[in-house]
Formats: C-alpha cells, sequence, structure tokens
C-alpha cells in the first residue's frame, strides 16, 4: 500500500494514530490497543488534562523509533502527545494487513492490555523530545 497516497505527515514525517487508523481502514482504538499491548505508548495519567490521560510514547517505542513524543502547551498547561514515524507506520500496517489477529487473539490482547496499563510505573514513559 502507498501510504503517501492517504497520509499527510505532520511536522518531521510523523502521523497520528487516526490518520494511520484512516488510511489502513482501521479503527483508531485498534491502533492504540496494538501500540499498547507492544508497550510502545502507555497512559500518562499525572500530566493529563483529562482523567483517563493521554497517550504517550514509552521509552521502548522511542528507541525503537516507532514513536516520538512532542510537548504542546498554551496560556494554561503543557502536555505531551504521541506521534507515529514512518517506521511506526510500518510497523502497524504489517501488523494488520499481514497478520490480522483472530477475535480470541484480540479478546486476549485487550486483557494483557488492561492489565498493562494497571501495572505502568511511570519511570517506564519516555523522554518528550
Amino acid at each position: 500500500m502507498n501510504n503517501s497516497v492517504c497520509l499527510s505527515a505532520d511536522s518531521a514525517e510523523t502521523f497520528t494514530a487516526t490518520n494511520v487508523a484512516k488510511c489502513l481502514g482501521l479503527k483508531r482504538d485498534d491502533v492504540l490497543e496494538f501500540l499498547k499491548l507492544r508497550g510502545y505508548i502507555v497512559r500518562d495519567h499525572q500530566r493529563s488534562k483529562t482523567r483517563k490521560g493521554d497517550y504517550i510514547g514509552t521509552v521502548l517505542g522511542i528507541e525503537k523509533g516507532y514513536v516520538k513524543n512532542y510537548i504542546f502547551s498554551n496560556d494554561k498547561a503543557s502536555y505531551v502527545h504521541f506521534y507515529l514515524t514512518k517506521k511506526g507506520l510500518d510497523k502497524v500496517e504489517k501488523a494488520f494487513l499481514v497478520d490480522k489477529p483472530t477475535q480470541k487473539e484480540r479478546e486476549r490482547i485487550d486483557a494483557i492490555c488492561r492489565e498493562y496499563e494497571k501495572n505502568m510505573k511511570p519511570s517506564l514513559l519516555g523522554k518528550a523530545e
């Protein structure tokens, strides 16, 4: 699939999870669950502007080159948001369009993600770039 046709890159050739999902014909939540399961992103409950927490890239995701964190700020606060890199986009595309999980695997993935989120320590969070 030619990703450049349906994706417009943000700054420095990075993409939002929403844009990646739309381009690949996936649900945004499926892309986020995949990234969470692999340990590339996690919810940041400490600096989030919402109770649920915003997703940010972990050290693992940043070191592998799949995600980047960016800091945004306004008059009230600063917050961190992750973006997928080209390498991260390719990883998601390969996982979903080549090796689609079965329903049983999806249920297992969801259970693992919920458990992973409960046990995530703030020290494992990636540094903002």
